[in-house]
């Protein structure tokens, strides 16, 4: 799983506060670090985490 979406209400119930969503998807942020990395001249070698 790549995205994560999260959504909150401040002000005790739905419709009478302030409701936010944020959304992540590490996708991007992975193609931003390997750019930066491949750009300074490094190597980007992927990593396999969690249980398989």
């Amino acid at each position: 799983m790549r995205t994560v979406s999260k959504r909150w209400s401040l002000g005790g119930e739905e419709d009478s506060g302030r409701e936010e969503t944020f959304t992540f998807d590490s996708d991007d942020l992975k193609r931003l670090l390997q750019n930066a990395v491949l750009k300074s001249g490094w190597t980007w070698r992927g990593v396999v985490t969690g249980k398989l």
